[in-house]
């Protein structure tokens, strides 16, 4: 059942890859609108992430960026940055990543969109951890940290576990201990 997922949404971005390279930017061909296509490939990158199928993830995010910026919404255009961002991070490409990261940070600060602002500074330092620069990260987590709008617990949940992941890596056993503790008393 997997593979045959697997195998139709590779026919669905052949299609769409033909369907784009037969296109020109200003009008777009088939009987797909942009908004649709968006959420086609959008969809796609998801499942291809899902099954590890790097590659295809980083065509299909990288063609939902491209029918965004045409579109012009600039939430839209914050999250195929998003999750272009993080189809490179899946494939092991971390400035690729970054790139992707400081444009939906940037994009999201002019916008005021603060919960994606504090999704980009949280995963921009997913990356300095996983590079073993824990000070880097948690000057971004901080940053994260004031950023983040207070409703949103799941959110917070996992920023302060992030925190307390960096001070652990800083050797601040303490600090790390009263992030645990933060995270452990977020409610979801």
């Amino acid at each position: 059942m997997q593979t045959a997922r697997v195998i139709l949404l590779s026919f669905l971005l052949a299609f769409t890859l033909t369907a784009h390279v037969k296109a020109d930017d200003n009008a777009i061909s088939g009987n797909l609108g942009d908004t649709t296509r968006i959420l086609l490939l959008n969809q796609q990158a998801y499942e291809f992430y899902m099954n590890s199928l790097n590659n295809s993830c980083l065509a299909s995010s990288s063609l939902a960026l491209h029918y965004t910026n045409l579109d012009g919404s600039k939430i839209s255009i914050v999250h195929s940055h998003l999750d272009l961002g993080t189809a490179y991070l899946k494939n092991s490409e971390p400035d690729n990543a970054l790139e992707q990261f400081f444009i939906a940070l940037e994009l999201s600060h002019e916008e005021n969109y603060r919960t994606t602002e504090v999704l980009a500074a949280m995963n921009i330092a997913k990356i300095h951890l996983g590079e073993n620069q824990p000070a880097e990260a948690l000057a971004w987590l901080k940053k994260a940290e004031k950023t983040a709008p207070k409703p949103l617990p799941v959110l917070i949940k996992d920023l302060y576990l992030n925190i307390a992941e960096a001070y652990a890596k800083l050797g601040d056993y303490k600090s790390a201990f009263i992030n645990l503790q933060l995270h452990n008393q977020v409610k979801d």
